[in-house]
């Protein structure tokens, strides 16, 4: 898959399989440095498009840091980021694309909120087995880090758990994971943090 236009292309580009031997690629565009574009092609195992263009997500004031895709297991993907909002504050956020390459959301994406004034920067996104998924994050100010786990629904419904750590604050940023266990649903948070 070759790429031509203006666009200025800055941030790590992200695959996944599509569960059908297949592949998602996203990357993310600036074609005037003002609006920031998200592009997401399905190919088949031979590297032919499947979609007749791309899925694209727009956000005006920027993206941060590395999206990350999670087929849902019907031929559709959910594709995680973080994006700066209209305080230039990282929020995570998540957009869903259909098998048809349709963006699902009239909005494009779910904003999820952090602490008020402070970043929520993306670590990890897994399958929830049963066509949603999960986002592992960090948010709060420097002194009082806490990871943060964000539920999306195959319907597109959506849920925080907020996990708190008060003995080490200092959690180092991209340090946060989310093990699901399918057998009794618990799940396992990985997380590193500088001692205090």
């Amino acid at each position: 898959l070759e790429v031509f236009g203006t666009y200025s292309i800055y941030a790590p580009p992200a695959v996944a399989e599509d569960g059908f031997g297949g592949a998602f690629l996203c990357w993310i565009g600036d074609s005037v440095s003002t609006t920031n574009v998200m592009h997401i092609h399905r190919v088949d195992g031979d590297g032919n498009e499947l979609w007749s263009e791309p899925a694209r997500i727009r956000s005006q004031n920027g993206y941060y840091g590395q999206t990350l895709l999670v087929p849902d297991g019907n031929g559709g993907v959910f594709a995680a980021f973080s994006r700066f909002n209209e305080n230039f504050v990282a929020r995570i956020s998540v957009a869903h694309v259909s098998a048809d390459g349709a963006v699902s959301w009239l909005d494009g994406f779910h904003e999820f909120p952090g602490t008020p004034g402070n970043d929520a920067t993306l670590s990890d996104a897994i399958s929830d087995g049963q066509g949603g998924c999960y986002l592992a994050g960090i948010t709060g100010p420097w002194t009082d880090t806490n990871p943060v786990i964000f539920h999306i629904n195959a319907d597109g419904g959506l849920s925080l758990i907020h996990i708190s750590e008060p003995t080490r604050p200092y959690l180092i940023p991209y340090s946060v994971f989310c093990l699901k266990n399918n057998i009794n649903h618990h799940y396992i948070i990985l997380y590193a943090a500088y001692q205090s």
